[in-house]
């Protein structure tokens, strides 16, 4: 093993044992510097004048004990040394923030891994350091990424109100919005994914995931608008299709099947994200509560229906139902009172000058009739889509 420019200090209060691994540094090569010290005040006073890469500590110290020195080896790697018998006050010490400990036997054989150990714990360290400057330098860039985003939306509404006589140019700036707001939706996304990955809470996990699928579900609007020849019209059946799979991924499942209907229909870009919200809330609620694992075999293949037909000539009836166990309890004012989705669907009902009726016996059924936009129809379109395994 190559010398190390690092240096330790070994806090050991028997003399027996500091001779012990001074013979076994000199036999071994030890590959650090050290230093000894025989008790918590002569550990305080040398880190007063000696700096230190790591601390190697004995439990059971002359005057005190080794969490009596965590605060003065702060930001330090600690290597706790405990007897036979004292597995409990290691494992302790690790929730306290020690890197790792050793298991003192009297023949000494724990000082043979102690190389390694101290190495693993300073090349840690390092790693955290190296990680905290990535963090630190992601929030920067994406607190800067921030004011440019603001930069560009105030910019791009400027230029907005200055291109309103030239149809052509208006159209070239219209898809470029869409396409820059999928693009940053789709960064915000990102990042509440990668601050999920830290969130060890699965009801906060859960709660991030709602609020990706949300964002998600307007994401796909503009996609589909700056794809589509007629920015002034959305492909409902491809968004709704498309919403629908991601929602499937998002939730890992792998045994429902989806039917889409969509009947020939156009909506407009606020009216999009109304319906896109609505579904997204109404199919999460039963891809998480709809399909319990305990469900038996012998029952009908899992099943989701999503529907948007014409109801009259003025209006649409927008529907998502599910073929499972059913809520009894959503039916119930409290509930809807107390559920976040549902208080947003009746929201969104409400924007839509609508109206929600909700059933749950065979399965769950939520049907909105809202007023259909002006808007020529497309062609008529139905998919089964199955995903399951």
């Amino acid at each position: 093993m190559e010398c190390a420019p690092y240096k330790i200090v070994f806090v050991e209060d028997d003399k027996v044992d500091q001779m012990a691994f001074e013979r076994f540094a000199r036999r071994e090569h030890f590959p650090y510097e050290y230093v000894i010290a025989g008790s918590v005040e002569q550990t305080r006073q040398l880190l007063r004048t000696t700096p230190v890469d790591a601390a190697v500590v004995d439990y059971v110290l002359g005057d005190g004990v080794a969490f009596d020195l965590f605060d003065d080896l702060a930001g330090i790697p600690i290597i706790l040394v405990t007897g036979i018998g004292n597995e409990e006050i290691a494992v302790k010490a690790m929730k306290a923030g020690a890197y790792d400990y050793l298991i003192k036997d009297q023949e000494g054989n724990y000082l043979k891994t102690l190389a390694l150990t101290v190495e693993n714990a300073i090349q840690r360290k390092q790693n955290e350091l190296e990680l905290q400057k990535h963090r630190e330098r992601l929030e920067e860039l994406v607190a800067q990424r921030t004011q440019e985003l603001k930069n560009e939306i105030y910019e791009r509404t400027r230029t907005q109100e200055e291109l309103q006589a030239s149809l052509k140019e208006k159209e070239v700036l219209l898809r470029e919005l869409h396409h820059r707001v999928k693009n940053n939706l789709q960064v915000i996304s990102s990042l509440l994914d990668l601050q999920s990955e830290d969130i060890k809470d699965p009801l906060a996990r859960d709660i991030f995931l709602e609020a990706q699928n949300r964002i998600r579900s307007i994401a796909h609007i503009h996609e589909q608008l700056y794809q589509s020849s007629n920015l002034a019209e959305l492909d409902v059946h491809a968004y709704i299709t498309q919403l629908a799979h991601t929602l499937l991924q998002s939730y890992g499942k792998t045994n429902i099947s989806l039917a889409i209907d969509v009947t020939p229909v156009s909506l407009d870009v606020d009216t999009a994200i109304s319906c896109g919200l609505i579904i997204n809330e109404l199919m999460s609620n039963s891809l998480k509560y709809a399909f319990p694992q305990k469900c038996q075999p012998l029952q009908p293949p899992n099943e989701i229906q999503i529907a948007l037909q014409t109801y009259d000539t003025a209006m649409l009836l927008l529907e998502v139902k599910d073929n499972g166990i059913g809520f009894p309890h959503i039916l119930s004012e409290e509930h809807q009172a107390l559920s976040f989705g549902l208080r947003l669907v009746k929201m969104l009902v409400r924007q839509l000058k609508g109206e929600i009726t909700i059933e749950s016996a065979q399965g769950t059924k939520v049907a909105i009739i809202f007023e259909r936009p002006a808007y020529p129809p497309r062609s008529v379109k139905r998919t089964t889509v199955s995903t399951a395994s």
